[in-house]
């Protein structure tokens, strides 16, 4: 059962970072796109 909760957290924590690794990057790139929705409307 300990051993299942460690591998649990550890892909959390795999997980957050990736997430974090790929969000801020992609946080500064999504801005233009509600520009190209707000235009096609």
């Amino acid at each position: 059962m300990y051993r299942f909760v460690v591998i649990l957290f550890g892909i959390a924590l795999l997980l957050a970072g990736f997430y974090i690794v790929f969000w801020t990057p992609g946080a500064t790139e999504r801005p233009p796109l509600p520009n190209a929705i707000n235009q096609s409307e």
